[in-house]
């Protein structure tokens, strides 16, 4: 196992966190607040998961970041085969 220091830990972690695709209102409400990059983290990943699981029960996204090309059928119906 590779042994890094401290200041390297960070410095991945902060490599980690200017990798994620945060909107501008994650930036508005973390970025003044200094949110540690760890907590940082953890809350894009709960917050991906949960939008998982919304698709996923058919909710659609309608978020300007979403990149839908024409009309989406609920996940359901894909999943299922259904209309």
């Amino acid at each position: 196992m590779t042994c890094h220091t401290k200041e390297q830990l960070e410095e991945m972690l902060f490599d980690v966190v200017n990798e994620l695709d945060l909107s501008d209102m994650m930036i508005e409400e973390h970025g003044p607040l200094g949110t540690p990059p760890a907590t940082l983290v953890r809350l894009v990943l709960e917050r991906k998961d949960m939008e998982i699981r919304m698709l996923k029960q058919g909710f659609v996204d309608v978020t300007p970041n979403a990149r839908l090309s024409g009309p989406q059928r609920p996940a359901q119906e894909v999943e299922h085969g259904t209309k």
